[in-house]
């Protein structure tokens, strides 16, 4: 609970959580990129995979991308 004249912690407590935030956006978009080097490694035409699995790829990594840009921060009550 916080007094009216806590002002300042407010404050203060709403930038951590928005840096907090920054820095887990920053993660999903790192392991999104991460998991598409795994899988294009696998499926890129150049090392035997096919070409239509090498632009879903793309497609899905754009679209989990967008999602993390658009869902942080995470609304979910039950994340930390």
């Amino acid at each position: 609970m916080y007094d009216a004249l806590d002002v300042p912690r407010m404050k203060r407590e709403a930038e951590q959580k928005a840096l907090r935030d920054e820095r887990l956006q920053g993660f999903a978009i790192r392991i999104i990129d991460a998991g598409f080097k795994a899988e294009a490694l696998k499926s890129h035409p150049d090392r035997g995979g096919k070409a239509d699995d090498m632009v879903d790829l793309q497609q899905v990594r754009e679209a989990l991308k967008q999602f993390a840009a658009v869902q942080w921060p995470y609304t979910d009550k039950t994340w930390p």
